[in-house]
């Protein structure tokens, strides 16, 4: 056999290639960042569905999750319970895939674990955290999606028949999304903004831009915030 004399620098050029063209930088070093999630409730976050006769207390949906500045799914950050586990009361045979449909469709089939799942709390939500390992310097996406179903307005009525553009089933208005923009390894703190809203039906993750049409939804949340340590 003869020996490999293929020129060192050849090699690494070579092994530099297979690197950069997998994606992941030579000199990417992950942190784990330290976080807090503050979500201040609007008049809103409680409301009342009815069940026949009976009235029913009840707090909205909601997921947050981290991804990348390109819309690469990371992890989930929290998520309400019925929502991740499909565990709907009163609702139709399918379910309600338009809760959180942007949530839904990003995960990828990635189930939220029983840490980033809970009951939606009354009062807000407050939590505090360490992510996955992220690139320091690298910017990344937090998104916020909150819904309250049976929360019907003139655009989208609770007279709608199936069929029709206006039509959401139990849902009323869309999912609202949030989202803030962090960078890894640089402490401070973000608000959320609005920036639209989910599938009517849940049948995509896309977000529409704009929050035309959306009236009480808009007072789910009256602030939310992330702050990195």
């Amino acid at each position: 056999m003869k020996p490999d004399k293929t020129p060192r620098g050849v090699l690494i050029a070579v092994l530099y290639g297979i690197v950069m063209a997998s994606g992941f930088p030579l000199s990417a070093q992950t942190v784990n960042v330290n976080y807090e999630l503050e979500v201040i409730p609007g008049k809103r976050w409680n409301t009342t569905m009815w069940i026949g006769p009976v009235p029913m207390k009840k707090a909205p949906q909601i997921a947050a999750w981290i991804e990348t500045e390109a819309g690469e799914f990371i992890a989930t950050l929290t998520v309400s319970s019925r929502a991740s586990r499909e565990s709907w009361i009163g609702s139709p045979k399918d379910g309600r895939p338009e809760a959180l449909p942007v949530w839904s469709h990003a995960r990828g089939g990635i189930q939220a674990t029983d840490a980033e799942t809970s009951a939606t709390p009354k009062a807000g939500l407050a939590l505090s955290g360490s992510t996955v390992s992220l690139i320091p310097g690298h910017r990344y996406r937090v998104r916020l999606e909150v819904n309250h179903s049976f929360d019907y307005n003139q655009s989208w009525p609770k007279r709608a028949r199936e069929g029709e553009a206006n039509y959401s089933g139990v849902n009323g208005q869309p999912s609202l999304v949030y989202e803030a923009l962090i960078t890894a390894g640089s402490p401070g703190k973000t608000e959320f903004t609005p920036t639209g809203t989910g599938s009517i039906d849940g049948s995509d993750g896309v977000i529409r831009s704009g929050t035309q049409g959306i009236t009480t939804a808009l007072s789910i949340i009256e602030r939310a915030e992330i702050r990195l340590k």
